[in-house]
């Protein structure tokens, strides 16, 4: 799907490298937090876990911008699940020292070797989605401390902000939930033909997509396109004038934060680069 005269848009390509992306990072959870609600939140606490061992809840919630009431309640479920230890500081009460304990540690160092795989056989897409993006690609530099973990935080904390604009544009169109925006932006690309091709593309399990598919028609931003009856054999929908039109929007919001993510893919680049030169 093409947007002529939309500079840095190149149809649904680049949103559906991100869904690809964010299937896969899925995929590869910590054990620890799997199945968990606001996993985002969680996740980002337990790399900056990582990053600075005995690291008071406040400041957590300062680095990471978000409400100290979200650090509370997933420090606690991280505690009950063995993930974390914390200690009261002796001359002063009132601050707690985190981090993790034995078990989170190995989780980390396990999750830490998942990404770099993830990162790697993304970084192959990353020039191409920057060139989509419309932004200038930075050329790798040395890492200088940067880890698959802390490139993931920032992409996290990248996707925490797009997405609380997405949710707010989405909304009039129906849309409901990432997996159903997720399906669309494959549907307007073309990258996937059955259902099944949609899942094995997003990284999704099938009856994910098909909740989503449903949803999307009930919406009426996707119709089915019958496979015998067109050029594209089992193609499961196509998007509707609406569901294009959302996607267009999508891809504009994304792309007001093209400098921002290319400087992230930069940093793909540069981490998966030292770690197969090591």
């Amino acid at each position: 799907m093409d947007f002529p005269g939309e500079p840095g848009v190149n149809g649904g390509r680049a949103l559906v490298l991100l869904a690809q992306l964010t299937g896969s990072l899925n995929s590869i959870a910590p054990p620890a937090i799997a199945g968990f609600d606001s996993s985002n939140a969680i996740h980002r606490i337990l790399v900056e876990l990582d990053a600075h061992p005995g690291i008071t809840p406040s400041a957590i919630a300062d680095h990471l911008e978000v409400d100290r009431s979200v650090v509370s309640r997933a420090l606690a479920r991280l505690d009950r699940n063995g993930i974390i230890t914390r200690r009261i500081e002796h001359h002063d009460r009132r601050y707690v020292r985190v981090r993790l304990s034995a078990r989170g540690a190995r989780e980390m160092a396990a999750y830490s070797d998942s990404i770099l795989a993830v990162l790697t056989e993304f970084a192959r897409d990353a020039e191409t989605l920057s060139a989509l993006l419309g932004a200038e690609d930075r050329q790798p530099v040395e890492p200088l401390g940067v880890t698959p973990a802390i490139v993931i935080d920032r992409l996290a904390a990248f996707g925490s902000r797009v997405v609380a604009q997405l949710l707010e544009l989405e909304r009039p169109y129906g849309v409901a939930h990432w997996t159903q925006r997720f399906v669309l932006w494959a549907i307007a690309d073309g990258s996937g033909c059955t259902a099944t091709e949609l899942a094995d593309s997003l990284r999704l399990p099938r009856e994910v997509v098909d909740t989503a598919l449903s949803v999307l028609q009930g919406s009426g931003l996707v119709e089915p396109l019958a496979g015998s009856t067109t050029a594209n054999p089992g193609m499961t929908a196509t998007v509707t004038d609406t569901g294009a039109d959302l996607v267009r929007v999508h891809a504009a919001a994304v792309t007001e934060h093209g400098h921002e993510l290319v400087a992230i893919l930069s940093d793909i680049r540069t981490v998966t680069a030292a770690q197969a030169s090591a």
